[in-house]
């Protein structure tokens, strides 16, 4: 080959390796526009998308709530804030895996502010060993899903009378769940060992604990959709969001899989997937799009990606297992806090469906 071709060959690649980047980064949020007075939560904000979405919409003047674990970490992530837009933020800790944290957090939210604009129920973990929670439940379910599902009946009180929002972090890997497969869905907070099996697959039996979770989320912003219209709170909307595939600290665990070829198998298709991959910031445009378009134009019960309405299966608009799974969501926190009040305002709405 001559050195012209040989240019030209590098070349050709150079631009398609270019366009690639560009279509895989996806849909940017075009609405930014003034957040002054807005009073927005975001869980999960120390690292990856939730960083991002904080220091974004810190720039735009908003007061941003970090709900996280660590202050450290997550005082380390806003940094890159002048001191400003830092007096924007406010620490407060936050263990999604511990029900007796979420309270303290909504009381100590509630005592410093009138109002929430936007919660942003972002933060996630990927399963890694079989583990329960201080309130015996599975750590990974209980981060994704059924803590967030507490925190934010525990605000509702306190959501904007005029526009609110709430964003729920879900992802396309809802897809790969096996709720859509007809089985017990008390299968969902079952902790005996059957679970275990799951674990020891590996990876691939992780992935679909993960989706579990996904799915969850999704059915939550279709279930507060439905509670919504039903209660005439026409002040207040949900949805569902996939950020992409997204390069973040989060992706470390899949090369913790018990599976030494299917490691050296990630570990080769590595520098493929970061050059693909969407950026943090890239990930965190759809979540920032629902935060910043017109009130009117956010469509409740949506399920989002790349900032627009996305298409989901029909399992996924399955209203007797959404709300058969929110049903128990409910009883399960329950049986863990027996005095909790904040559920009152579903009496007789199962018994509806």
């Amino acid at each position: 080959m001559s050195l012209i071709s040989l240019l030209i060959t590098l070349i050709i690649v150079a631009i398609i390796l270019y366009f690639l980047r560009i279509y895989f980064r996806g849909g940017q949020c075009k609405s930014k526009h003034s957040m002054k007075d807005k009073v927005i939560i975001i869980t999960g904000a120390s690292a990856g998308i939730g960083k991002e979405s904080a220091i974004d919409l810190v720039k735009q003047g908003a007061q941003v709530i970090l709900g996280c674990r660590n202050e450290l970490k997550t005082k380390k992530a806003m940094e890159s804030l002048t001191e400003e837009e830092k007096k924007l933020t406010k620490f407060i800790k936050l263990d999604l895996c511990d029900f007796n944290s979420i309270i303290k957090f909504a009381e100590e939210v509630k005592k410093e502010y009138k109002k929430i604009d936007i919660l942003m129920n972002n933060a996630g973990l990927f399963p890694q060993d079989y583990n329960l929670t201080k309130d015996g439940i599975e750590s990974y379910l209980q981060g994704n899903f059924t803590g967030h599902f507490l925190l934010t009946f525990l605000l509702f009180d306190i959501m904007d009378k005029n526009e609110s929002r709430i964003i729920n972090l879900s992802s396309l890997a809802h897809l790969t769940t096996d709720y859509t497969n007809d089985i017990n869905i008390k299968e969902m907070y079952d902790n005996n060992k059957s679970k275990m099996k799951y674990f020891e697959k590996g990876l691939s039996g992780k992935q679909i604990l993960y989706s579990n979770t996904k799915i969850l989320m999704l059915y939550f912003s279709k279930f507060l959709t439905q509670f919504f219209e039903e209660k005439k709170y026409n002040y207040i909307k949900s949805a569902s969001v996939h950020p992409g595939g997204v390069d973040t600290e989060f992706s470390r665990f899949v090369f913790e899989d018990k599976y030494p070829i299917l490691r050296v198998v990630l570990i080769i298709f590595t520098p493929l997937f970061k050059f693909l991959a969407k950026t943090p910031v890239d990930g965190a445009q759809t979540q920032l799009d629902l935060c910043y378009i017109p009130f009117n134009e956010f469509v409740s019960g949506a399920y989002y990606a790349d900032c627009k309405v996305t298409k989901t299966k029909e399992f996924a608009n399955d209203f007797n297992k959404i709300n058969s799974c929110m049903k128990l969501t409910v009883e399960e926190i329950k049986k863990k806090i027996p005095d909790i009040k904040i559920f009152d305002i579903l009496n007789n709405y199962f018994d509806n469906k």
